[in-house]
């Protein structure tokens, strides 16, 4: 087994598109908890509208990501 550096460890985290605070406290306020994991399952979502603006901003010759992509 060998130890992973703390630069690796880094690099291997994902980057999170979510506040995981106003996550949490939006659920608080209706009285609901959230996991980990379902932040970890919320951020992948995000990841993924964002990656299909892109693309579609893309298809349409543009560097400028507009409403209409989402």
């Amino acid at each position: 087994m060998v130890a992973m550096s703390q630069e690796e460890k880094k690099e291997e985290k994902e980057t999170s598109y979510i506040t995981k605070s106003a996550v949490r406290e939006f659920f608080k306020q209706k009285n609901k908890r959230v996991a980990e994991d379902a932040l970890e399952a919320l951020n992948k979502q995000v990841e993924a509208l964002l990656a299909k603006a892109a693309e579609r901003a893309e298809m349409n010759k543009r560097a400028t990501i507009q409403p209409q992509d989402f």
